[in-house]
């Protein structure tokens, strides 16, 4: 028997008024086409979310999509992921899935500009090339993932 499966996922970051951001995730496979956009503000917070499911082999699929609405208004933060796969990832992995790939855009596109401006600067001295420095440029990312996480200044 040979298996032959493909599966494509495309996000796109458009940059807004207010640098607030939209992303919006597609995804496309045998089993499953569907796609999330999020709207977020400058301090990543979920404005809007919306999601549509084209085709599925699940019905609890369908039925995900009414549980997006209860991201609205959360902040891209840590424990984010555990929120998302709790809460949609149980009744529709695709879907959740999507959102995480929202998700990522959004923190790329909210690190791409300020790291153009810090790289260069901290290239120059490199043993201050620290996760604080980092933040110190993007100051809106600090505990957005584990990547930009943070020990309380105390």
């Amino acid at each position: 028997m040979v298996l032959t499966y493909t599966k494509n996922k495309e996000v796109h970051v458009f940059e807004g008024e207010n640098r607030t951001s939209e992303i919006r995730a597609r995804m496309y496979d045998m089993c499953f086409e569907g796609e999330v956009t999020i709207k977020t503000s400058k301090t990543m917070e979920i404005l809007e979310i919306n999601g549509k499911i084209f085709r599925s082999f699940s019905v609890q699929c369908f039925e995900s999509l009414k549980l997006l609405e209860k991201l609205k208004g959360r902040r891209i933060a840590g424990g984010f992921t555990k929120i998302v796969y709790g809460l949609i990832g149980r009744t529709c992995p695709y879907l959740a899935s999507l959102v995480m790939e929202c998700v990522e855009g959004a923190i790329l596109g909210a690190t791409v500009g300020p790291l153009e401006k810090a790289l260069p600067q901290l290239w120059k001295t490199p043993e201050k090339f620290t996760k604080k420095a980092l933040i110190s440029f993007m100051p809106q990312m600090k505990n957005s993932c584990i990547a930009y996480t943070m020990e309380d200044d105390r």
